[in-house]
């Protein structure tokens, strides 16, 4: 297992190594926009570590597209090579992970190198938030849920093609689009159609304590791996 390990690195890290430049392009370009923001409003007295927060949603980004678009192509390669499937599945989520866990160390990097430039350029100015101690106790499991996640996604585009992969770009959109007009209804127009569906949402959610949201995060992660599973253990190869 550890060789087929060894190549399932050799095949990936390529992939990975390159997607890294954009959660660094992400927080340059966080950098400086905040940055600009920041000198041309005379009334601002705390700033936002955008950096970080651009390098988070980048490696998140990369990580689910890595996952749906890795998976398909290299199953199809390395079964169709004499790799049993679940040798691949194992070596492929083993990987992936560690490459995950990778991002959050660059994430975390990168950080620190904010905090120490922020206090340069904003000596005078609050933080609004540090991720910092999130990224300490969440990161990990944060890396290995986007992994699972988006693998199960790259198994369904597998199994399923086109009609799985526009359901789950109607989901992303919902969730890009959607989500943020939500919220700002239910600050600005709370008795709006969107005000009144993000109240219910938030009533609906409201009830859970934050151990209860891990461990349903926790619980999905182990159903997309469980899922993956069963469709890769009889997914055909194709050409």
């Amino acid at each position: 297992m550890l060789e087929v390990l060894k190549k399932q690195f050799t095949v990936q890290w390529k992939d990975w190594m390159g997607m890294t430049l954009v959660p660094l392009g992400a927080w340059i370009l966080g950098l400086g926009l905040h940055y600009m923001v920041v000198r041309l409003d005379s009334t601002v007295t705390s700033y936002f570590p955008a950096g970080t927060g651009m390098a988070v949603l980048a490696a998140g980004l990369c990580t689910v597209i890595m996952g749906i678009v890795q998976l398909g192509i290299y199953f199809n390669m390395e079964v169709s090579m004499g790799c049993t499937r679940l040798r691949f599945f194992v070596s492929y989520y083993v990987v992936s992970f560690v490459f995950s866990a990778c991002y959050i160390g660059i994430i975390l990097l990168l950080n620190i190198a904010e905090r120490v430039l922020e206090k340069r350029l904003y000596p005078n100015l609050s933080c609004e938030i540090d991720f910092l101690p999130y990224l300490l106790k969440g990161g990990i499991l944060a890396a290995a849920a986007v992994c699972l996640v988006s693998g199960f996604c790259g198994v369904l585009i597998l199994r399923y093609g086109r009609k799985a992969f526009w359901v789950l770009w109607a989901v992303w959109m919902i969730c890009t689009i959607g989500l943020p007009r939500i919220h700002e209804a239910m600050e600005e127009a709370p008795n709006s159609l969107f005000g009144w569906i993000g109240n219910k949402i938030g009533f609906l959610f409201s009830g859970f304590t934050a151990n209860e949201v891990i461990g349903i995060a926790a619980a999905v992660s182990l159903l997309s791996l469980a899922g993956a599973w069963l469709y890769l253990r009889k997914q055909q190869v194709m050409s």
